[in-house]
């Protein structure tokens, strides 16, 4: 009971941080906006002639670049929310009944993982070069999130007996 416990805990922790991460998001929109604006844009990048042709100089896309990232953390933090609470309604369960109800959690923990190693490592960080700026890069923080999400969805989706 107390791994499980563990797992169910370790989940809601996950989809508070992303439903806080969403605040801010919204709350300070245009602080955080920047660092899209800005990663999209190359501007703070050595501005290689090969490279700077994926920049991305259009307003509009930051915008709607923006609103998809915070629409990809609200169902990160839903699936994450709703798959602990399958887990707190089984959780005295046979192992079997308890596994089959983490595909929910493993889902959103999946998603949250592909969010920060995808869209913000790959795209942002590689893709439009973020790793040069020494002011709008956040890979050290995305690597911090793949860790954690990266260990919750490791531990979840050991099999309970």
């Amino acid at each position: 009971m107390t791994i499980r416990m563990g797992k169910i805990l370790m989940l809601f922790s996950i989809s508070f941080f992303f439903f806080m991460v969403i605040l801010n998001n919204v709350l300070d929109y245009e602080n955080d906006f920047a660092y899209v604006q800005h990663i999209l844009s190359m501007d703070t990048t050595q501005k290689s002639p090969y490279l700077m042709h994926r920049s991305i100089q259009s307003p509009i896309i930051h915008h709607i670049t923006y609103g998809c990232i915070i629409g990809w953390q609200i169902i990160v933090a839903t699936l994450c929310f709703v798959g602990a609470l399958k887990l707190v309604k089984h959780k005295s369960s046979p192992s079997i009944i308890f596994n089959n109800a983490k595909g929910t959690g493993v889902i959103g923990l999946t998603c949250g993982f592909l969010l920060y190693s995808f869209a913000f490592v790959t795209i942002g960080g590689e893709l439009f070069v973020m790793w040069q700026s020494e002011i709008w890069n956040v890979l050290r923080s995305s690597h911090m999130f793949m860790s954690m999400i990266g260990i919750v969805l490791i531990f979840l989706a050991v099999k309970d007996e």
